[in-house]
């Protein structure tokens, strides 16, 4: 990596940038992204030593997608879905629980920076979201335990200082599906307020050989909402809430030929309310945070065959923050509390997340500095949390401290120009059921370990940015090994025993590239091909010093995605063309779990009447697996939907 960033930096020089005229796809280099998520205050990206990447606005307004998972895999990012409402994301070889569970995630999903009890990222839904950001790689300095692989944000609109607006769009489409959207934002005096709604349905499905997947129909229903009051000019307190509701979906197991599938179903839904106050001193160099949110995950599994086998998992979550910032002309520091408390219980027939009480206080300080006209940037960070975990029954108590540090740079010898590098330590503690598993399921019996010690990850990562409004570029390279990784060791026929591995290793190359060519010859069109590709050369395990190393399974070795977009403002026409390109997962032997396979959707919105003064509306096109590929997003045969198309209207005011 240290050679292509070279390369790359001698390739530049040799183009004359910097010791000349900025070539024209680095004009209006200036005009700066913010975001809010690494260092828990609003930042300028050129200044994040890390490797971040940001889902705008743009790119979720010319998107089919309508929950979280499906404008992650849109975006480059490894996805797991299954029928009913479930899915995974992974980062670097790191992912979000299986099953949805917060603790047992190696990848935090927040909303507004705030965690939501589940990393279930198809329970997370798209309405009045402003734009979603990804942290590649550790945040545990942030965000404490489960950040290990990275963090995924999603951010949603604001109505402080917004005149009024408005939309609803109304679509139908293949399998019997329709869905309804609609937000409203604005402000009034000291009043702002901003809402997202949205609803959709389905019947079964046909996977891509044209056969219907019985028992995959669904309905949800997920909003978000903020309203907000200003006071003093500088101080403000927000109510805000978001919910997810999947009070049927089907869950049919894996795909069968004969089309005799399961009639089981699912429950599934999580909510979340939170009172936020932030202020600022006149100056505003000093500002604050003060949060509290609580909310309940619910994940219900109904089985008609078997009256009385029905199990439920509910997790009652509340947490707090408040944090302080200072920032000065040349440096800025951030510290803070965080608290996190999750009631976990179960049916009683459910194994999968024993009755515990789980709870972390945690310590942190950030800071950064600007050096040599802001061309230097050092960051360097500290967690201390302070952990306590306690089965139902008192059987199982013990207390875990961990202190989490990061240190990063990153050098800008020209404005559109960063080169940077980062090390940073990550964690995870052992899920209830990893401590507290005694149960049988299919055949297995499965054993908790109370003496679980916490997964540990030292992260390296050097990386290279050309930055621009109308262009951008990143080559980022990493390196994490991981100490006391947990794995259900299945060596002894039909048992399975949760233990701490030796040591991990992870390792691989990210790449993205976006350009706007119309902005670059002057057009009054946009045409912007973007590409995003990570590629894993290493990821490997060994379960004790001088044992073979093994391959941790389902981890993707490549994941791409292309997109295409197009928009010309005069005719209110706008159209994005993506490619999704997932490759092999492996098994602990070598042997390929799954096929890659590759997903291309299409979107197109056509605006057919403008009312002056009272709004517009368009015609929305969307097609998703255009070419009608016969995939499954997992390692088991769970076939996702073949080629679907939707029609719908939308109104804008």
């Amino acid at each position: 990596m240290a050679k292509l960033i070279v390369a790359l930096t001698l390739a530049l020089a040799l183009t004359g940038i910097g010791g000349g005229p900025r070539p024209a796809w680095s004009q209006d280099y200036d005009m700066p992204t913010l975001v809010v998520t690494s260092s828990r205050t609003l930042e300028n990206i050129r200044e994040v030593t890390s490797n971040i990447t940001v889902i705008d606005g743009e790119t979720l307004e010319n998107s089919s997608a309508a929950t979280l998972e499906e404008i992650l895999s849109e975006s480059g990012f490894t996805i797991t879905k299954y029928p009913g409402n479930l899915g995974t994301v992974s980062i670097r070889g790191y992912s979000t629980d299986s099953h949805g569970m917060d603790l047992g995630s190696h990848v935090l999903v927040l909303f507004n920076g705030r965690r939501l009890g589940t990393g279930n990222v198809s329970m997370i839904g798209l309405a009045n979201v402003e734009r979603v950001e990804i942290i590649r790689g550790p945040a545990a300095v942030q965000y404490g335990a489960a950040a290990m692989g990275g963090v995924v944000n999603v951010i949603t609109k604001k109505g402080v200082g917004q005149p009024l607006g408005a939309s609803m769009e109304l679509g139908v489409g293949s399998f019997s599906a329709n869905r309804q959207k609609a937000s409203l934002i604005g402000s009034h005096g000291d009043f702002d307020f901003a809402l997202g709604l949205f609803r959709s349905k389905s019947g079964s499905y046909k996977v891509g050989d044209g056969a219907v997947y019985q028992n995959t129909a669904f309905k949800n229903f997920a909003g978000t909402g903020e309203f907000g009051y200003s006071f003093l000019d500088t101080q403000r307190v927000a109510l805000s809430f978001n919910f997810f509701d999947s009070p049927k979906s089907g869950s049919p197991g894996s795909y069968n030929p004969s089309g005799n599938q399961g009639v089981d179903w699912t429950k599934k839904y999580n909510y979340s309310v939170g009172l936020d106050y932030t202020g600022s001193a006149e100056n505003e160099k000093l500002s604050w945070l003060v949060r509290y949110n609580f909310g309940k995950d619910y994940r219900g599994y109904r089985y008609p065959r078997n009256p009385g086998s029905d199990l439920w998992n509910i997790v009652d979550a509340q947490t707090g923050q408040a944090q302080l910032t200072y920032a000065s002309d040349f440096w800025d520091l951030t510290g803070g509390f965080d608290y996190l408390n999750y009631d976990i219980s179960q049916s009683a027939n459910s194994s999968t997340t024993p009755d515990s009480l789980y709870r972390d206080a945690a310590f942190f300080l950030l800071g950064k500095t600007r050096l040599f006209s802001e061309r230097l940037i050092l960051s360097a960070g500290a967690r201390q949390d302070f952990f306590s975990f306690s089965s139902a029954s008192g059987d199982v108590s013990t207390k875990k401290r961990n202190l989490s540090p990061s240190l990063g740079i990153a050098y800008l010898p020209w404005d559109f120009l960063k080169i940077r590098a980062h090390f940073s330590k990550g964690f995870a503690m052992p899920t209830p059921m990893q401590l507290l598993a005694d149960f049988t399921s299919s055949g297995i019996n499965y054993h908790g370990n109370p003496s679980l010690q916490p997964e540990k990850s030292d992260s390296y990562e050097v990386g290279v940015e050309l930055m621009g409004r109308r262009s951008n570029a990143s080559a980022s390279y990493f390196w994490t090994k991981t100490k006391n990784y947990i794995e259900g060791d299945s060596s002894i026929a039909g048992h399975t025993y949760y233990r701490n591995m030796d040591i991990a290793y992870r390792s691989g190359v990210e790449l993205s590239f976006a350009l706007d060519i119309g902005g670059l010859m002057g057009r009054d069109f946009v045409l912007k091909p973007s590409f995003n590709l990570t590629h894993m050369f290493v990821f490997k395990t060994r379960p004790r010093p001088g044992a073979n190393f093994a391959k941790i399974q389902d981890i993707e070795d490549t994941v791409m995605a292309v997109g295409l977009l197009y928009q010309y403002e005069p005719i209110g026409l706008a159209a994005r063309l993506s490619l999704s390109r997932h490759g092999k997962t492996y098994a602990a032997s070598g042997g390929a779990r799954r096929q890659g396979y590759g997903v291309v959707n299409l979107f197109v919105q056509k605006r057919v009447w403008e009312f002056p003064s009272q709004g517009e509306i368009s015609a929305v096109l969307e097609v998703q697996n255009f070419t009608d590929e016969l995939y499954n997003a997992t390692a088991s045969r769970y076939y996702m939907p073949g080629r679907s198309v939707s029609l719908g209207l939308r109104y804008d005011y």
